[in-house]
């Protein structure tokens, strides 16, 4: 039976160091050469304007992640409101409530094209479809 050692963990990191084999990444740029890449980003990072009792290293910590939960709930709401009004043809209150959803946006999210990804990073049809039906309505009220 063999016992087992204790190593210091920074031993064996020093040891997996050596078995990394140098690649010489030269003979990848004729492949890459083609591919359309970016670089990732926290998408929590770029969607909202945090308020400044949220700091960029607080993003992922309790009070980023209340922020975010406030902002899905507002847009929520938002929603809800304009589809009813839609709904129901409530022309005015719909105007209304599409004029607040409008200083919300532009008070909360970095990017204001009224495109999908500027609301949601989520790649969920699911629960993109309400926000996409959203912004469908919106874009047409601006319209007429």
């Amino acid at each position: 039976m063999s016992k087992i050692k204790n190593v210091p963990a920074s031993k064996i990191a020093d040891e997996k160091k050596e078995e990394i084999k140098i690649v010489n990444l030269s003979k990848f740029a004729k492949e890459l050469e083609n591919k359309s890449v970016s670089h990732a980003r926290n998408e929590r990072e770029t969607i909202y304007n945090y308020p400044p009792n949220v700091p960029k290293e607080k993003i992922n910590e309790r009070e980023g992640k209340q922020f975010r939960g406030k902002m899905r709930n507002s847009l929520q709401r938002f929603s809800n409101n304009i589809f009813y009004n839609e709904k129901i043809q409530n022309l005015d209150e719909l105007k209304k409530e599409i004029a607040k959803f409008e200083i919300f946006y532009k008070e909360n999210y970095r990017i204001n094209d009224y495109s999908l990804k500027s609301l949601s990073s989520s790649n969920d049809p699911a629960k993109n479809k309400d926000i996409d039906l959203l912004l469908r309505i919106i874009a047409e009220s601006k319209m007429s």
